[in-house]
């Protein structure tokens, strides 16, 4: 038990370990949580027949594929709405001609610029820049913001 508790201890941004009166509970992190429940709704997605899923069927397509409802409280919101706002690295809600469907993102875009950004800021002497500075020289380096689809 002493080593699983170490173990527990050395991924701590993975899972936490919480007193409980007598007992001691893990729990995953709320930032894994959402990773977790972000992988989760993506699978949903993708396996879907259309790749899109009604953002009103979205709960009960999750429901339907894990198990279990989705962890909305364990997330900190109360709507799934809510919880997909948290899950923009993931999926997305767009309006669609039979209502708003949720859609994944394309990924490959994300680690690029989120790749572009590292190397960006890692240049700096504080690791930090001015907002306007920093979007002048990702445009001037990466391209045009247009082409960002923020």
């Amino acid at each position: 038990m002493t080593k699983l508790i170490e173990l527990f201890e050395a991924i701590l941004d993975t899972v936490e370990i919480r007193e409980d009166g007598e007992e001691r509970m893990v729990q995953l992190t709320k930032d894994k949580m959402i990773w977790v429940v972000g992988e989760q709704v993506e699978c949903v997605v993708k396996t879907s027949r259309a790749r899109c899923v009604a953002l009103v069927e979205l709960e009960e397509e999750y429901q339907k594929m894990f198990g279990h409802l989705m962890p909305l409280g364990r997330m900190g919101v109360g709507r799934v709405e809510e919880a997909v706002e948290l899950l923009q690295s993931w999926v997305r809600v767009v309006n669609g001609k039979e209502g708003k469907m949720v859609v994944t993102v394309d990924r490959g875009f994300i680690r690029t610029m989120a790749s572009n950004v590292r190397r960006l800021l890692v240049e700096q002497d504080e690791g930090q820049m001015d907002l306007v500075e920093f979007i002048e020289k990702m445009a001037t380096r990466f391209g045009s913001i247009s082409r960002w689809r923020c």
